[in-house]
């Protein structure tokens, strides 16, 4: 075998050792990220389930608001549940004058947002994996379908 002929031969081994190299990396990333998105989808649906038992949680009797801003009545839903949940930017300074005193949270954000005619005027901060951000709190549930 001449000199010409073994050089090819040396670049095409070395071509294929790093396409098999190339394989055997993405696999492994494939893998990793897969398992990093199993890891997301369970922190997510663990989320979700607290939130929907904090929904339904009872607030206690009394709490009854009387020609306050929204922003006030979402704070003091807010301590009680352990939400963090906000008005909508230029929305905090509507006068509510509402009963939630033994609802769930659910029920009283419903009445809330009926109240004030505002679909998407309420915000709940969403907790994610790796950054936190806010959602609108939907009548029909969230996320929305």
């Amino acid at each position: 075998m001449n000199t010409q002929t073994w050089s090819k031969l040396m670049k095409k081994m070395i071509q294929l050792f790093f396409i098999l190299f190339a394989v055997l990396v993405l696999s492994s990333c494939s893998s990793i990220i897969d398992k990093m998105r199993a890891k997301q989808w369970e922190e997510f649906n663990r989320m979700m389930e607290k939130r929907n038992t904090i929904l339904q949680s009872r607030l206690p009797e009394g709490m009854t608001f009387e020609d306050v801003p929204l922003s006030s009545v979402l704070d003091e839903i807010s301590k009680v549940s352990g939400l963090v949940i906000k008005p909508w930017e230029g929305e905090g300074d509507r006068k509510v004058t509402i009963d939630v005193g033994g609802m769930t949270v659910d029920e009283a954000l419903k009445a809330v947002v009926l109240y004030i005619d505002g679909e998407g005027a309420v915000l709940i901060e969403q907790k994610y994996f790796l950054h936190h951000s806010w959602g609108q709190y939907w009548l029909w549930g969230y996320p929305p379908p």
